[in-house]
């Protein structure tokens, strides 16, 4: 039961800062791609990709080294230094943190994760924060609804949303990474309850409009997708109870949104501007594998939201008979979509020259 800070350098080819990137997770770890599927490399083996930062510099990954341990890397690339931190569990069950969603913050050395706790009747999430500098943990939020499964912060970094679970009920609130100081928003019904596919879980996104952005199941089975204003949280409904699930997304800046919804029992996606509050069906986004139908479930859209990457899977009905989708590239305009690379899935990051950087 030991915790172990490693500083290493990683020996491979240079990175540009300047080109556009697609970051996903691959069989063999952490690669990136050209959006027109030119190039892919493999970054770094036997890991999984949490976060990137907006000007592609720095990746945040978990990997599991050794048995029971779980491991965070920060990685620079710019100068390939790394920093990571291991937590180490016992053979029959945790005692320390099982990190979920490393999450970089305003602090390039200061993260956040999320850690799955149990009471021994329900699971809840806590949100942790640490510090590379000094080794320093803090638990800034429990008890967080637990299908909240994306950290979500504001367009700053400074601040995060999150979503305090009471059983019947569910607070939007507000959590100053530094000082820790959490502000109540509003407070709604008990989300997702039985909406969807179980692994989407409910979406939330804070906007640059001052606006968190959030999904709530309701009893019909189906969604809706509501925003609630940080300065006096005064709430309003976008998409009414239509909403069979959206697509997860780690975009740090999302201005669309692509959901699903079924019509005449067939699957339709549709895309919202959150700016307008205007959908458009997506044309051409129904795909098969092998004649079965393709569920998307992850989406990362370009710097200038013009095209957006997406991944998903088919199920064949058999015993673990799911089929990955590979990570493809549509066009919302003309309704093209590529696949790029046959064996990837997010979370997606993409980055480049056009990106916002703060």
């Amino acid at each position: 039961m030991k915790k172990i800070i490693l500083l290493s350098i990683f020996t491979t080819f240079c990175f540009s800062q300047t080109e556009e990137w697609i970051y996903h997770n691959s069989l063999d770890g952490v690669s990136r791609v050209k959006p027109d599927g030119s190039e892919n490399e493999l970054l770094m083996g036997n890991v999984s990709i949490s976060d990137v930062s907006e000007d592609g510099n720095k990746l945040l990954l978990m990997g599991n080294p050794a048995p029971y341990t779980d491991t965070i890397y920060l990685i620079n690339l710019e100068s390939m230094d790394t920093l990571s931190i291991t937590y180490v569990h016992e053979e029959y069950g945790p005692d320390q943190p099982s990190p979920l969603q490393p999450t970089l913050t305003y602090d390039e050395n200061v993260i956040l994760f999320l850690n799955r706790e149990s009471d021994g009747y329900e699971s809840y999430n806590e949100l942790w924060k640490y510090s590379f500098i000094d080794s320093s943990e803090t638990v800034i939020a429990d008890w967080l609804d637990r299908n909240f499964g994306f950290i979500t912060l504001s367009p700053d970094k400074r601040e995060v949303a999150v979503f305090k679970n009471y059983g019947d009920s569910v607070d939007v609130a507000i959590v100053d990474i530094q000082s820790g100081e959490t502000s109540i928003l509003g407070t709604f019904g008990n989300l997702h309850n039985g909406c969807g596919f179980g692994f989407t879980g409910s979406m939330s996104s804070w906007g640059e409009d001052d606006y968190i952005y959030f999904t709530i199941c309701e009893a019909s089975g189906l969604s809706q997708l509501l925003k609630i204003h940080i300065s006096n949280g005064e709430p309003a409904q976008l998409i009414e109870n239509e909403i069979y699930y959206t697509l997860s997304t780690s975009d740090s800046h999302l201005e669309k949104l692509i959901y699903s919804k079924v019509v005449t029992d067939s699957l339709e996606y549709w895309t919202i501007d959150l700016e307008s509050n205007e959908t458009s069906y997506l044309e051409n986004m129904y795909g098969e594998i092998d004649g079965f139908p393709i569920f998307w479930i992850s989406q990362a859209w370009s710097p200038d939201n013009s095209k957006v990457a997406i991944d998903g899977f088919a199920s064949t009905g058999e015993y673990w008979g799911l089929v990955g989708s590979g990570l493809n590239v549509y066009d919302p305009v003309t309704g093209s979509m590529i696949t790029i690379v046959d064996d990837a899935w997010g979370p997606m990051f993409w980055v480049g020259e056009s990106s916002v950087i703060v």
